[in-house]
Parts: structure tokens; sequence; C-alpha cells
């Protein structure tokens, strides 16, 4: 009787999975997801990135010089840090609507703060052409009326935010960022760098948010610039209005304490 062959599997043979095919789509999907959520990621920090050091702000924040010196009147010997807040109607480098604008003055050596809120129908001269400010800044963008509003305040601004939020809202978003690293502020407040741009590295803006954590929001102190109707005079002594409106120049640095007398 002839004898059957016995069948042995090969143990050094890789056998077929009938799943192999399915298992590397799988693979493929899920590193190709991966790879959007970084690049995801890494698009939104660099978008983000930019809205810090912006080049157009840091040029015009470059030409204010330091504040006149004004006869009469003492000026604080106090650390400060002054910080011009607009608020706008987009972020863009173009004409924008103007809807505020703010001193905010944090007094470092004190530890305090006062805001003044500066009408927008104030006059600042361009190029020696008159606007108010909210004209300028429709014409030229928000970078273009740095310099103007530095020589119609005397207020020396350190820094400019420009923001899409109310100036409260923005206030609040970054008294409320978290860390305390550069790197960290970039990407955990993403919330607070989509909604404004500044001249502001984000070290800076780390320090600016630890100034305004401690002291609170609350606890900012808020003023309205002082203004008045400018006029000219004829030779026979009448006066007409311009229909302008100057800031009190002597009246506003003393009501965020950049004046003591």
């Amino acid at each position: 009787m002839p004898r059957q062959r016995e069948r042995f599997e090969r143990t050094d043979v890789p056998r077929e999975n009938p799943n192999r095919n399915l298992i590397a789509l799988v693979v493929i999907a899920a590193v190709a997801v991966a790879m959007v959520l970084l690049c995801s990621t890494l698009w939104a920090r660099v978008q983000r990135e930019v809205h810090l050091g912006d080049n157009n702000l840091e040029d015009a924040i470059s030409g204010v010089i330091a504040a006149n010196s004004i006869d009469g009147h003492a000026a604080s010997t106090d650390s400060f840090d002054k910080v011009l807040v607009l608020t706008t109607s987009s972020l863009g480098d173009g004409g924008c609507t103007l809807s505020g604008a703010y001193a905010l003055v944090v007094n470092e050596t004190q530890g305090t703060a006062i805001m003044a809120t500066i009408p927008t129908t104030v006059k600042v001269t361009s190029s020696d052409t008159d606007y108010t400010l909210a004209d300028l800044c429709s014409k030229s963008g928000t970078a273009a009326i740095v310099v103007p509003l530095f020589s119609a305040t005397n207020v020396s601004f350190d820094h400019v935010i420009v923001t899409k939020s109310s100036v409260d809202d923005l206030l609040t978003l970054i008294a409320g960022a978290s860390s305390s690293s550069a790197d960290g502020f970039v990407s955990e407040n993403g919330s607070l760098l989509d909604a404004m741009t500044t001249d502001m590295s984000a070290e800076k803006m780390v320090t600016l948010a630890g100034e305004l954590k401690t002291l609170g929001v609350s606890n900012i102190g808020r003023v309205d610039a002082p203004t008045y109707a400018e006029t000219t005079q004829a030779d026979d002594g009448t006066t007409t209005d311009t229909g302008f409106q100057l800031v009190d120049i002597v009246a506003l640095e003393q009501s965020v304490g950049l004046l003591i007398s």
C-alpha cells in the first residue's frame, strides 16, 4: 500500500494575510490625518506669530520721540509703560474704520494703571494736512496715526495694539493670558492673538499680561482725555471756531499721572 506524503507548513515563509491591504490603508490614512493636523497646527502658529512684531507698527512706534517738557509743570520720575490701543474694523495695513483710541498708562513703579479714552474726532496733523483722528485712519491706516497722535497728546507711546475687539474684551484677554514663556504664549492664547496685532514681541506681551493680571482689569482707572475747541483769531480780535477739537495736553498728562504738578 503506497504511503501518503505528509504536508508540512514552512515557518520560514510569511503567510499571506488577507487583511494586509486593509491594514496598510488604515496606516496610511492615520499618517495622513496626523500630517494634516500637524500642518494645521503649525500654520495656525505662524498666523498668530504674524500678529506680533508687526513691521508697520514697529516703524510707526519708532517715530515716537521723548515727550516734550512743559513749562511750569513737573514730570513724574516713575517708570511707565505707555500703550496705545486702537479699536478698528480690521487688522489690515490699509484704511479702516477707527472706533476707539485709548492711552493705557501703566505705572510700573506704583503698580497702578490709568486708561484715557481719546475721542476719534480730535485733530491730528499728517504731512502738513489736518484731519480728525478717525479720518486719517480711514485714509491711511492705523500705523499712520501713531506719530500724529503722539504730537497731539505729548504721550510718548512705547507700544501700540490694534484690535477688532472692544478695549475691555482685549484687556480681559491679555490679563487672562496663560503661560509665562514666549513660546507658550503664542501656542496657548489663540483667541487673543487672532483678535489683535502689535509691535510687541511675545516676551513683551507676557510682561504686559503679568502686569495686568497682577493689577486686575477692574482696578484700571478710567478717564476721558480733556479736549477743547480750536479757534483762530483774526487781526481785529474776533475768534472763529475751526471745527476741530484739540487735546488738552496738560490736563491729559496730569490725569494719567505723567505730570505731577
